[in-house]
């Protein structure tokens, strides 16, 4: 997994990559993912429980690195001039409807970090797994297609 995302996105590009070397990605539609969190029982409930700078910041951040890498130009435009900004009012609109300032200050500097990054970030070629990344994830479930 490449570490540029930390948190998010790393899960959703790695198919990605592994789509344009050819690969397919085959899915559990049974599988389950258990969390060690509470369940919420709304939205307000869950941005106060499991609302944190840490998480608001890279959300934002992670999605413009990614699609910097994976758009083509014309999506990549479209996303920053009407996407990205209606993700960061929609996102700092609940934040403050919860009073969490804390939440809309770490999703602002992840949305202008998002924007420095990507700057530095090129579209990624195909990429073939390499051995640390299959030692790490285990046996992967990416097929030649």
């Amino acid at each position: 997994m490449d570490p540029i995302y930390v948190m998010s996105y790393g899960e959703t590009d790695w198919p990605m990559r592994a789509g344009r070397a050819g690969f397919r990605s085959v899915i559990c539609a049974a599988a389950k993912v258990y969390h060690d969190i509470e369940p919420s029982v709304g939205w307000r409930d869950g941005i106060m429980l499991r609302g944190s700078p840490y998480r608001a910041y890279y959300f934002s951040r992670n999605r413009t690195i990614f699609m910097k890498r994976f758009a083509n130009p014309l999506q990549y435009a479209c996303f920053l001039v009407f996407f990205n900004p209606a993700f960061f009012l929609a996102y700092t609109s609940i934040y403050l409807a919860c009073r969490r300032m804390d939440l809309v200050g770490a999703c602002a500097r992840g949305f202008v970090d998002g924007l420095v990054e990507a700057r530095r970030v090129s579209r990624l070629p195909a990429f073939s797994p390499s051995a640390e990344d299959s030692a790490s994830e285990g046996r992967h479930t990416m097929l030649q297609g």
